[in-house]
């Protein structure tokens, strides 16, 4: 199996040319048009995100006069992940002020929704998961019996990551498999695309509990492959690509730590898409996991200096970041001690 992403780059500009052409009917309203820039602006964040903040930006001026704060609590909460994505953190919170601002003044359920998914969020980038969790049920409460499976189901999948790594194993997998239904009742390839990713880390955090469960790995390597199978078979439809990154990833940690060393070739092929993908959309925690898994294999090959040398580059590589990786950055300090603990060792007469 052969993958290759971003071949194409007009290939993917079919879900975008669509909004835009939406976007230049003279009968659409002033809230339809503020919607179509926010997918819009959400549709190119990967790929430019100056283009998105345009976008977001303009939004918010067809906005102005319009009494329901329905359409500017939308424009500005799609600026808080704007800003994420630009390491402005200062500017994200004051974009979420004014989105719970306007949130305050509209009665429209999925606008509100949507604004308790972006403060949830961006508690989950500062890694504050109890106040995150809670705005996101908020957020669910909002939207329930509104049709926004789109907004639904990205919401099941961080309730399901928040049970994973085995601390609710029932609750990861309730919330990832309403990420999947969700996915389905949104006919979006992207939202598809993240469910396969959510119900192959159940899969996978489970065999991890009890890994004479063979079956669970199995299914899990399965699960992440349809992502990978998915995102190529469907590029042209496909706006992000961070989820097909951490399939990715995920598929080569499979490899490293649960098949034989003659399958290295396998687990390096899959670093390779992911870190590709992670290095053109500033992945960066998918991209400091690439590296930690290159590293590791440096270390089986009994090669110290490279294996530091690669954990070392993948530090430099998120330093400036604004989102938060105090358990991957744990592993990478604890894994840079271990190496110069084995290369004192290795010096001993």
């Amino acid at each position: 199996m052969s993958f290759t992403f971003f071949k194409s780059a007009e290939a993917q500009k079919i879900y975008i040319d669509s909004l835009n052409n939406l976007l230049a009917q003279n009968s659409i309203s002033k809230e339809e048009k503020v919607n179509l820039l926010c997918k819009l602006a959400k549709a190119n964040f990967e790929k430019n995100l100056q283009l998105s903040f345009q976008q977001a930006n303009e939004a918010l001026k067809v906005g102005e006069g319009l009494r329901d704060g329905k359409s500017k609590a939308m424009a500005y909460a799609t600026r808080v992940h704007l800003y994420v994505w630009k390491k402005d953190l200062k500017s994200a919170y004051a974009s979420l002020d004014s989105a719970m601002y306007y949130a305050h003044k509209t009665k429209d359920r999925v606008a509100l929704g949507f604004v308790w998914f972006r403060s949830g969020w961006l508690d989950l980038v500062n890694d504050d998961n109890d106040k995150s969790i809670a705005k996101l049920l908020k957020a669910l409460d909002f939207l329930k019996g509104q049709h926004a499976d789109e907004y639904e189901s990205t919401i099941y999948h961080y309730l399901a990551s928040f049970y994973g790594y085995g601390n609710d194993p029932s609750k990861q997998q309730k919330y990832a498999r309403l990420c999947y239904l969700s996915a389905i009742e949104s006919k979006q390839i992207d939202l598809l695309n993240n469910a396969y990713l959510t119900i192959g880390q159940t899969y996978f955090d489970r065999f991890k509990l009890d890994t004479l469960k063979r079956n669970l790995l199995d299914s899990a390597l399965f699960t992440y492959k349809k992502s990978l199978q998915l995102s190529k078979k469907q590029e042209g439809r496909m706006l992000i690509y961070s989820n097909t990154a951490a399939a990715a990833l995920n598929t080569a940690n499979v490899y490293f730590q649960y098949f034989p060393p003659s399958y290295r070739d396998s687990a390096e092929k899959y670093v390779d898409i992911a870190m590709g993908i992670a290095t053109k959309t500033n992945l960066l925690e998918v991209l400091l996991n690439c590296y930690g898994l290159r590293s590791e294999y440096a270390l089986r090959d009994g090669n110290y200096d490279e294996a530091e040398k690669l954990l070392l580059t993948g530090l430099a590589k998120i330093s400036g970041g604004v989102v938060k990786m105090p358990l991957t950055q744990a592993r990478i300090y604890q894994g840079l001690a271990s190496i110069a603990e084995k290369k004192v060792i290795s010096r001993l007469p």
